[in-house]
């Protein structure tokens, strides 16, 4: 097994765990876990909790700095612009996230059709994306959980 299979395979394992499709991991670039969080936005009555700000402000505080640029994040979900800010102001550049937004449409979880390349774009932030990976695993976690 890949190190890009065994935490997104973890991500799943979150995800599943906190009963929600969205979960994330932070590595750091030689495969050492830093922090791993799912969405709280409900439980915390908070709309910034996705699982990306989670796990990128538990990471930091382990860290105890700001700087992210040697990480890779792990998402369950495509990440929304809120989320994708986030990782760009931490200076994460290694993205791997399984179901996309389509999924979350299909699923009747949402609405959003900004992907996150196409936000980057706009941000002319430079990032190594790998999408889809391990997608339908991931997006039976939004049918399961929206």
């Amino acid at each position: 097994m890949s190190s890009k299979e065994y935490w997104m395979r973890r991500a799943i394992d979150l995800a599943r765990y906190c009963h929600t499709p969205y979960a994330a991991i932070i590595t750091d670039k030689n495969g050492k876990l830093i922090a791993q969080k799912a969405n709280t936005v409900k439980k915390d009555t908070d709309p910034t909790a996705h699982a990306e700000i989670n796990v990128i402000r538990k990471a930091c505080q382990l860290k105890k700095h700001l700087d992210l640029s040697n990480c890779i994040i792990y998402c369950t979900v495509e990440p929304s612009p809120i989320s994708a800010s986030a990782i760009a102001s931490s200076g994460i550049q290694s993205l791997v996230f399984g179901a996309g937004n389509a999924d979350v449409i299909e699923h009747g979880a949402g609405t959003r059709k900004f992907s996150i390349s196409d936000f980057y774009n706009l941000l002319n932030y430079e990032a190594d994306i790998t999408p889809y990976y391990l997608r339908d695993e991931c997006s039976s976690l939004i049918g399961q959980f929206k």
